[in-house]
């Protein structure tokens, strides 16, 4: 896997700007949580396109709905697990707590969800993303580059959402939308090994 790749493949694009610009208004739609869905379909249909061709260019902004309706089809699928992962801990008679709750979501969000955005690319229905041996074959297979992905999403993201207010709040959007195409691209290289 070429991790340096994923930092840099955008800027060979030449209409980098104008999918970056339109992703970073997505983004800044996620504070109505109409963004949301729509963000996590472009991350599904990026590694969609590097799993079916060598290229690594980023996905065009066509088929919104399309991307709309994959991105709620992986977070349904994702709030399932998040439902049973809560109710594991409470009949394992943990009480509930916001910290324990807390803790659900940042292992859903970062350990799992790779799993299911690339799952769902690979079989596009929802049923797949419960196909629990089929799900977990990154990590079977290559369990190295799994948590190198994991470390280095981890890390891209936090710096993003931590450091992006840097560039006058206005571009925040944009450089975090830039950290989402990073994280996508480094899915997409996991999801070609398989």
């Amino acid at each position: 896997m070429n991790f340096t790749q994923s930092f840099s493949y955008m800027f060979k694009d030449g209409s980098w700007f104008y999918k970056v610009f339109v992703g970073g208004l997505f983004v800044a739609l996620c504070a109505t949580t109409l963004g949301i869905p729509v963000i996590v379909g472009y991350q599904v249909k990026h590694v969609r396109g590097m799993i079916a061709r060598e290229e690594d260019i980023m996905p065009d902004w066509k088929n919104i709905t399309g991307m709309f309706r994959d991105g709620i089809a992986v977070l349904c699928a994702l709030a399932i697990y998040l439902a049973v992962l809560a109710s594991a801990t409470l009949v394992a008679g943990a009480a509930f707590s916001l910290t324990r709750l807390g803790v659900s979501i940042g292992i859903v969000m970062f350990f799992w969800m790779p799993l299911v955005v690339i799952q769902y690319a690979k079989r596009p229905t929802l049923f797949a993303c419960f196909a629990l041996v089929t799900l977990t074959s990154p990590v079977a297979k290559s369990p190295s580059a799994f948590a190198a992905t994991i470390g280095i999403s981890c890390a891209v993201m936090t710096a993003v959402f931590a450091l992006g207010w840097m560039s006058l709040i206005i571009g925040w959007p944009f450089v975090i939308f830039w950290g989402i195409t990073v994280h996508s691209h480094i899915l997409g290289q996991l999801a070609r090994l398989q």
